[in-house]
């Protein structure tokens, strides 16, 4: 601790020269204390030169400087596969049993040394406060999570290393060995699972629309592998519940063989079909859990067709595209004002991308457009005319006057209740790329719904990015900037699908599509969900006047295909409702919500599947290749599951692997002490008791 000032040594001279001529003008004008003893006058004359020389000094603004030292030890993450992979094989027993008691006794040896944390990865990533605990569930393996989560959690640490132990398989998000890019640490794995090839036959993969058109037919292609089995015989079967549509015997010609098998299915029922390829076990196979396929196809009476008017080709116009078409429930068309034909009531939604613009190439279309009552998504950007574009619509209004634009990121809006989106969306949103929007005012009506804000840098704004508004006639959406193209790429990226950004478009057609249903209760949902995916429900209700209410209260059973019900209530929310039915087991479903309006029974039904998950069990042997590469280009090293010793010393022999010492320096002002206090009422207390005993006032 050290007491600076930023004046010399002579004020500070010139402090105790007024404490003393204080002191001597006292003495001398007060003879009373001089015939009263000599130690009195000495101890008032020394009380004095302190107090007036501390209160002269604490003129001057004095600074404490404080300077604190603190170790911080190495961090060491150890990270443990619990998908269901790593139980699937022969030694699933030491797996449950041994492993996770050795797991933990290396975290208690390397705790003396080194601050230790334990994670499980999976679908996610999570801590555990020991991995006896580990259930071995997941459904999925996201490795590439285990770098981006934990680097985000500990950004700025020491960390000393990361030991990972796992098979190598993985089944979600993007390659670990893109993701681990960005880790500074050194990572060394441990070995899990069978690298040896199996007695096995499995269905690989199954591609089928998501949809189809009644009446028509669709194909279905489906991928086999056999290892091992030379010379053995199965039968590919596949059936819609009992009913067997198709059936074929295959013989293995080959030790490790592939192949393909193409058949075509007649969409004849409306609804949700579910269909199951299987092939029969052949004996001696390492498991059977592989050897079938679920899958569901919706068939609708048409496809919807939505309207992509663009002044210009731009690359936001075939993601949003993409976006569309994956589903297979729309029929996307684009097209230019120069080249649109027919009129805009054959669409239920049309996409204004950049539209007015500053030309005013469609200003009679868009005439046209106002009349048709259709819904419309507008989409701005550079060749945006801001004046035609507010005065187009009463969603958001934009005043400039200058041709310019900023980037801006996307921050989720507080409060939004037309649709939910899932926490994987919500979560990775603020991380994509900025969008080029147009400067200016933004003023947003008061009944709109703002899902994205704009955020310009660091600084959050109350200006909307992707706002939504409902009139009697239509529903709008305004995304006020262009470039979105770069969020399905970078959504790719990060997660190896397209599933945010694609939520975020199929979301927000959904809504501003679906103002043809006249019925006061609406139930919005998805038409399939997956096993290990919360089942979510936005509920809207209407009274006579056509507006939304959330007094009632909205209650759901969902039926499974036994006819078991189960019984759930929606939350409300700030204009509708909400329900979050949590994870359910593969199959179809059917639901009938209901609600008292009034003197009214409101109720609506509709179905839905959740798809089973077998990733897991795709591939029976375990892929050590990637956790040497891992392992290699980290500085690290791969291991066996009896060499966790060796991974000890390897940590201990590294130079870089040390503690650090934090400086931390500190100012704080001298007056603020509260010992100075007390010693300044201290002297103050002891003059006046010799003053009193001296007898002088």
């Amino acid at each position: 601790m050290t007491l600076i000032t930023e004046y010399s040594a002579w004020y500070i001279l010139l402090c105790l020269a007024a404490g003393l001529a204080y002191a001597f003008g006292l003495y001398y004008r007060e003879k009373a204390f001089v015939e009263s003893g000599r130690w009195v006058i000495r101890a008032l004359f020394l009380f004095r030169v302190l107090m007036i020389s501390m209160l002269a000094y604490l003129l001057l603004s004095p600074f404490i400087k404080t300077i604190t030292s603190r170790q911080e030890k190495p961090l060491v993450l150890i990270a443990q596969d619990a998908s269901q992979s790593i139980i699937a094989n022969k030694d699933s027993l030491f797996m449950t049993k041994t492993w996770p008691g050795r797991l933990d006794a290396l975290v208690e040896k390397l705790s003396d040394r080194y601050e230790v944390q334990r994670f499980v990865y999976g679908e996610s990533v999570n801590a555990v406060d020991r991995f006896s605990s580990i259930s071995y569930k997941d459904k999925q393996t996201d490795m590439a999570a285990v770098f981006t989560e934990l680097d985000s959690r500990y950004a700025n640490r020491n960390i000393g290393a990361l030991i990972i132990a796992g098979d190598g398989l993985y089944n979600k998000g993007a390659s670990p060995v893109y993701a681990s890019e960005r880790f500074k640490a050194p990572i060394y794995t441990v070995a899990l699972g069978d690298t040896s090839l199996k007695k096995d036959l499995r269905v690989v993969k199954v591609m089928a629309n998501k949809t189809a058109l009644l009446g028509n037919v669709f194909p279905v292609d489906i991928s086999l592998q056999a290892d091992r089995c030379l010379g053995g015989r199965t039968r590919l079967t596949l059936r819609e519940d009992t009913l067997l549509l198709f059936s074929k015997d295959v013989l293995i010609q080959s030790a490790s063989e592939q192949k393909q098998e193409h058949v075509v299915l007649e969409a004849k029922a409306k609804g949700i079909h579910h269909y199951r390829i299987a092939l029969e076990p052949i004996n001696g196979e390492a498991t059977i859990l592989n050897n079938a396929a679920d899958f569901f196809v919706e068939v609708i009476e048409e496809k919807q067709k939505v309207l992509i008017l663009a002044a210009a080709p731009h690359p936001d116009i075939t993601a949003i595209r993409q976006s569309l078409e994956e589903g297979s429930r729309y029929e996307v068309n684009v097209a230019f004002p120069t080249t649109l034909k027919g009129s805009f009531k054959d669409y239920k939604l049309v996409v204004l991308h950049q539209l007015p613009d500053r030309g005013g190439l469609a200003s009679g279309l868009l005439a046209a457009l106002k009349t048709a009552a259709v819904p419309v998504w507008f989409i701005l950007g550079s060749q945006s005319d801001l004046n035609a574009f507010s005065a187009m619509q009463s969603l958001v209004n934009v005043r400039s006057n200058l041709n310019k634009t900023n980037e801006v990121g996307a921050q989720l809006a507080k409060d939004f209740s037309l649709f939910t989106l899932r926490a994987e969306t919500a979560g990775i949103v603020d991380r994509f790329p900025p969008l080029q929007a147009p400067f200016g005012a933004y003023q947003i009506s008061p009944g709109a719904s703002v899902l994205l804000n704009q955020q310009q840098g660091q600084i959050s704004t109350q200006n909307p990015l992707w706002a939504f508004f409902s009139t009697p006639d239509a529903r709008y959406a305004v995304l006020a900037g262009e470039g979105v193209w770069r969020w399905r790429l970078q959504n790719f990226a990060t997660q190896n699908n397209h599933d945010a950004f694609n939520e975020l478009v199929l979301k927000t057609v959904q809504y501003l599509s679906s103002k043809e249903d006249k019925s006061p209760l609406r139930v919005l949902h998805k038409s399939s969900y997956l096993e290990n995916e919360a089942l979510v429900f936005d509920g809207e209700l209407y009274n006579e006047a056509h507006e939304l209410v959330n007094s009632p209260e909205l209650k759901m059973n969902i039926i499974d295909a036994q006819g078991k019900s189960f019984s759930f209530a929606f939350s409300r929310t700030e204009r509708g409702y909400v329900l979050n039915a949590g994870l359910m087991p593969p199959g179809r479903y059917r639901f009938d919500a209901a609600a008292i309006l009034g003197s009214r029974t409101l109720q609506k039904s509709g179905e839905f599947v959740i798809m089973p998950l077998q990733a897991e069990f795709v591939s029976t042997s375990a892929d050590l290749d990637l956790m040497y590469l891992l392992a290699q280009r980290h500085d690290g090293a791969l291991f066996g599951v009896d060499q966790l010793d060796s991974i000890i010393q390897r940590i201990e022999a590294r130079e870089d692997v040390k503690p650090v010492v934090y400086t931390e320096q500190k100012l704080s002002e001298l007056i603020n002490l509260k010992a100075l206090f007390f010693l300044l009422l201290l002297l103050l207390s002891a003059e006046w008791f010799l003053r009193k005993r001296s007898g002088s006032y």
